[in-house]
């Protein structure tokens, strides 16, 4: 966690989770698990987020249709979270995120639709919902993290999933990430989440910035010449730097460069009137 954003009460419906007495008799909070949550597209199983900002975020929502549902938990048992421990792992039915009556707002262009249909074509993918609450382990103090957090993981395309989970319930993500999510020619997304001009980011702002969130986690690996700016021109007070550096072989050092943005304060402000008057 960051002291530049407040730290978050743990809210009552996550520690009901962990009465094994309780949880049982509980239905899925889907409104509660978005609220001032963290949206990560293009996600694949990068924890980064969830490593830096828990504590100022409670609620991580990550999205990707590259992994199958197996491979998410074979991972997340695997390398788990340091210091933390399960105490809820399920699969949710699809239809809790896409319900049968629904139809997405906005569809992309043709040319969009195109890149879509031939990167998809080769993914076998099919579409799962996994939810987990981690618990802090004994032994461990605040000063290590939250006592809870929460992660849902959406294996679908993540335009879609933006649409089926926030748009259609009208909340709003307090954070959203952009890590390097790879589209281009070596990469596996068909839209570029960052490119403000294309389909991700035109849903994402809705009619007059209605619906941007009000912080912006960008960045990626490679040099930090690329992400020294934020990624979209409605995001300009940079909030803290995080520079992070691993050892992938004997002569080469991995770096990653992610910064927390925040929105500028006249969209704020309009974003506040908008609401008021609604």
């Amino acid at each position: 966690m960051i002291n530049e954003l407040p730290i978050m009460n743990i809210p009552k419906w996550m520690m009901d989770f962990n009465d094994s007495n309780f949880k049982e008799k509980q239905q899925f909070p889907l409104k509660e698990i978005l609220t001032d949550s963290l949206f990560y597209p293009a996600s694949g199983f990068d924890d980064f987020p969830i490593k830096h900002l828990s504590g100022n975020i409670l609620s991580f929502v990550y999205s990707d249709y590259q992994n199958s549902k197996d491979e998410l938990v074979k991972n997340i048992n695997e390398r788990t979270f340091d210091g933390y421990t399960s105490v809820l792992s399920q699969e949710i039915n699809i239809y809790e995120i896409f319900p049968k009556e629904w139809i997405p707002e906005f569809y992309p262009d043709i040319n969009d639709v195109d890149r879509f249909h031939e990167l998809y074509k080769n993914i076998k993918m099919v579409p799962f919902v996994h939810w987990s609450i981690w618990k802090r382990n004994k032994g461990k103090n605040d000063s290590h993290g939250p006592e809870f957090f929460s992660l849902l993981f959406v294996g679908c395309e993540s335009t879609f999933v933006y649409q089926a989970l926030y748009l259609r319930l009208k909340i709003i993500p307090k954070i959203i990430a952009i890590i390097q999510p790879g589209a281009g020619a070596l990469g596996g997304a068909w839209t570029k989440f960052e490119d403000e001009n294309k389909f991700f980011f035109s849903i994402l702002r809705g009619p007059k910035n209605k619906w941007l969130p009000e912080y912006l986690f960008y960045g990626g690996k490679g040099p930090n010449e690329l992400y020294i700016k934020p990624c979209w021109t409605h995001y300009e007070t940079k909030i803290h730097e995080f520079i992070t550096s691993k050892k992938q072989a004997q002569y080469y050092e991995e770096k990653r460069l992610v910064c927390l943005w925040r929105l500028r304060e006249s969209i704020i402000r309009t974003k506040s009137e908008i609401e008021r008057n609604c």
